[in-house]
């Protein structure tokens, strides 16, 4: 059963797609509405999107770039916060890093697929 446990999450972490799928489907069938089982699957599988391009860096370029991530997420974050004081002169800490981690989601999945293809290029041409 625990080699059970490790080999799933392993599959998760190494496809992140797989488990946004699951996911949906367990959230939507415990949840009422799509739109909440969207939200429910964004905020469960983001970190597993961070992993699994942090992994893809790895193999492709040969280092993890983890601290560039971070600093990317940390950026995000400091826009959205600058964007409420800027047009609502009030900031409101839950939303902002609620919409970093839905923002963080996009991009790591566009930095996961894009990885992906790149990698897939490069074993095929080299």
């Amino acid at each position: 059963m625990k080699e059970f446990i490790i080999y799933l999450i392993s599959i998760f972490v190494a496809l992140p797609i797989l488990a946004t799928w699951f996911t949906y489907l367990i959230a939507r069938k415990v949840g009422k509405t799509k739109i909440k089982a969207i939200h429910i699957t964004v905020y469960v599988t983001t970190i597993l999107y961070i992993i699994a391009v942090a992994m893809l860096f790895k193999i492709i370029v040969g280092h993890t770039h983890l601290g560039y991530l971070a600093v990317l997420v940390l950026s995000v974050l400091c826009i959205i916060i600058f964007y409420q004081w800027r047009y609502n002169t009030e900031i409101v800490i839950f939303k902002a890093i609620i919409l970093t981690w839905r923002i963080t989601f996009l991009l790591f999945l566009f930095a996961y697929l894009l990885l992906s293809m790149v990698g897939i290029i490069l074993r095929i041409f080299y």
